[in-house]
């Protein structure tokens, strides 16, 4: 068996994840009704006008490529997406090394890293306080998600998706800046143009014990 380290890039809002989507949306609404506080540290606005998206792209731009022991664990945080930019929503990011055979008879590197996008914004912090049936259900929607080999030193990873008519690509990035991992996610239409676009900042370790 090949040790893969690889990236996998998933949203937890796809149909695909069927059961396990609709249990975590549920799980979210009754933390939205407890009131949690949000407890992810961000960094202080860069300017007056700055939104959490500017701010955490301001701390992507000065960080530098995370390394594979950086990433390596479950980390809580929270997402910012270009379509809106004043809006934080749970976020979690696992990156483990996984046992796997080896591609094509050619013995590979890969990391193994899930991220999951929060159900709602009305529980940023969600990701920072699970017990044991949600560790369970994330673990749980592991299958359902897409593999893609992350290039190291640049901590970069880019998809490639074949679509009956086009051709799209995507280009997710990891960074270490201020003590948290920050991740950008760029989408690109045929055209080359960026279509979405959105930011995280993880810094909370929730890896669960054994």
């Amino acid at each position: 068996m090949t040790k893969l380290l690889g990236i996998i890039a998933v949203t937890i809002l796809t149909a695909r994840t069927g059961y396990c989507t609709s249990a975590l949306e549920s799980l979210q609404a009754q933390e939205n009704t407890s009131g949690a506080e949000v407890t992810t540290p961000l960094p202080s606005k860069a300017t007056q006008a700055a939104t959490p998206f500017e701010e955490i792209k301001n701390l992507f731009d000065q960080g530098v490529p995370a390394t594979k022991q950086d990433l390596t664990g479950w980390h809580a945080g929270r997402v910012a997406d270009r379509a809106n930019p004043g809006v934080l929503e749970a976020g979690l990011l696992v990156g483990t090394a996984v046992e796997s055979p080896s591609f094509n008879g050619v013995n590979v590197d890969i990391f193994d890293c899930y991220r999951i996008k929060g159900c709602n914004s009305a529980t940023p912090a969600f990701f920072e306080n699970m017990d044991k049936r949600t560790v369970a259900l994330v673990k749980l929607s592991f299958g359902y998600r897409l593999l893609d080999a992350v290039t190291f030193p640049s901590a970069e990873v880019v998809s490639i998706d074949y679509e009956p008519y086009a051709v799209t690509k995507s280009i997710t990035t990891y960074r270490k800046a201020k003590g948290a991992i920050i991740k950008r996610y760029s989408s690109y239409d045929t055209d080359g143009q960026v279509s979405d676009e959105s930011y995280s900042y993880y810094s909370v370790d929730v890896t669960p014990g054994i």
